[in-house]
């Protein structure tokens, strides 16, 4: 089970075609009778609003896994520095 997002959760946006990847803050969440949705604000003042469900706690490094907690994204990061590493040896 996916751990309850909170508000302040840092989270990075990997971006697409037309929107460039960037780090922010979950501002606020919000619930209707259809989903929870979660509004982002980058760093660079743009705001998104995914379903709550769109943040992932694992990233993937593809985009399968478009929004992903700061942890979730230090973490892949970090195994890929170690895997460069560990080839250079």
């Amino acid at each position: 089970m996916a751990k309850q997002k909170e508000i302040g959760t840092r989270v990075y946006y990997r971006g697409d075609m037309a929107n460039s990847d960037g780090f922010g803050t979950i501002t606020s969440i919000r619930s209707d009778k259809y989903a929870n949705w979660t509004e982002i604000t980058l760093d660079d003042g743009r705001t998104l609003r995914p379903n709550t469900s769109m943040i992932s706690d694992t990233d993937s490094g593809n985009g399968l896994t478009r929004i992903v907690t700061l942890a979730a994204y230090n973490k892949r990061l970090a195994e890929q520095v170690n895997g460069i590493y560990l080839m250079a040896k």
